[in-house]
C-alpha cells in the first residue's frame, strides 16, 4: 500500500470507530430527553396542583371571618408565592 492508501484506510477506520462511539451517546441523549420531558411534565402537574390550592385559598378568603382571615391570608400568600416561583422557573428552563 502507498502512503496515501494507508492514510485513507486509517481515516476510514477512525471514522468507523467514532461512529461506534457516537451512537451510544445518541441513545443516551434520547433517554435524557425522555427523562427531562417526564420531569417537566411532573413539574407542570405540580403547578396545576398548586393552582388548585390557590383557588381553594381564594375561596376560603372570600368566606373567612375576621378571626381566621390573617391565617388564611398567610396560607394563600405562601401558596401564591410558591406558584409564582415554580411558574417562573419553568418558563426560564423552557427558554434555555
Amino acid at each position: 500500500m502507498s502512503k496515501r492508501e494507508d492514510y485513507l484506510a486509517l481515516m476510514e477506520k477512525q471514522l468507523g470507530e467514532w461512529k461506534e462511539q457516537i451512537e451510544p451517546l445518541l441513545a443516551e441523549a434520547e433517554q435524557w430527553e425522555v427523562r427531562v420531558k417526564r420531569q417537566y411534565e411532573a413539574n407542570i402537574e405540580t403547578l396545576h396542583t398548586k393552582r388548585k390550592e390557590a383557588l381553594q385559598h381564594l375561596s376560603d378568603l372570600q368566606q373567612a371571618n375576621d378571626e381566621n382571615w390573617e391565617q388564611i391570608k398567610a396560607n394563600t400568600d405562601a401558596t401564591w408565592e410558591a406558584l409564582k416561583e415554580m411558574t417562573e422557573r419553568l418558563r426560564t428552563v423552557k427558554k434555555k
